[in-house]
């Protein structure tokens, strides 16, 4: 990439994998450095988007339509509708955010985050009865109904984009909540069938169709893998178990942080209230 191109597409920058494509003799210097620890504690991971009907059309179709998957910031495509990927899991945590109503400009999407499972994040997710709150302004949005934040319980898979993709080696985050949360708790149980480490099982993930009427959305479908083993190799454990190691020491000191910032209004949030929740 040219100094041009860089400033032209910053965001690309942000996308090279580990080391990928640095000279020997630099990544022996690295070894020994020091000069990003002072960073170290604004880890933030990139996220896996689906384009969605309310998706920006502009951004859908420069990527290719409803149904693609990308990486966030930068929409990097990893497969379009049609298509999928292999990913190895190396980290899970579970997150509760305060989302503001989709059609407030005043306040941020996301108000409020937290980890911990006793928080009043997570009391409040977790019931069906305080789940949502009106806000205490008594704004209304544009059917007249009364604004509310939403408080969401949301797992977060720390995955590494695996065999021949042109990302391969890749860190990015799929996140299931709202209308797919159930999926994700799926997709748990599946990991934990297995009786390995998460970071040594690869899995095959696809895009997927939903409806629920009168909504319409993709999310992510998983299976086990057809064209590879559905484990990591001897050799690349080492690899894949350190990864796992720095996420779990990142997120204990609470540098871990999933990159929100661009979401849209995706045909999932606007189902009727409780419909989507099985927790």
């Amino acid at each position: 990439m040219t100094p041009k191109d860089r400033n032209e597409n910053p965001t690309e920058v942000a996308l090279v994998g580990p080391q990928q494509g640095a000279p020997e003799w630099l990544v022996v210097e690295s070894e020994e450095d020091q000069s990003l620890d002072a960073m170290q504690q604004y880890r933030i991971l990139p996220r896996l988007k689906l384009m969605q009907s309310m998706t920006d059309s502009k951004r859908k179709e420069a990527v290719g339509g409803e149904g693609t998957a990308v990486v966030t910031p930068g929409d990097m495509v990893v497969c379009e509708r049609d298509g999928g990927f292999l990913a190895v899991p190396c980290f899970y945590f579970t997150e509760w955010l305060k989302q503001s109503h989709l059609e407030d400009k005043e306040n941020p999407q996301f108000m409020d985050r937290s980890f911990e499972a006793d928080s009043d994040l997570a009391r409040r997710a977790k019931s069906k009865e305080s789940r949502y709150e009106e806000y205490s302004d008594g704004r209304k949005d544009s059917d007249g109904k009364l604004m509310r934040f939403r408080y969401i319980e949301q797992h977060n898979f720390v995955m590494y984009l695996y065999g021949d993709h042109p990302m391969a080696g890749t860190p990015l985050t799929m996140g299931f909540s709202k209308g797919e949360y159930m999926k994700g708790t799926a997709f748990i149980n599946a990991c934990m069938a297995r009786r390995v480490p998460l970071y040594g099982q690869v899995w095959s993930f696809s895009v997927g169709y939903r409806e629920r009427p009168p909504k319409k959305w993709f999310g992510f479908d998983f299976s086990n893998p057809s064209e590879v083993s559905p484990w990591i190799s001897k050799e690349e454990l080492p690899y894949y178990k350190e990864q796992h190691l720095e996420l779990a020491a990142d997120f204990k000191k609470k540098r871990l942080i999933v990159d929100m910032s661009d979401q849209d209004p995706d045909s999932e949030d606007s189902l009727p209230a409780g419909s989507e929740d099985a927790i």
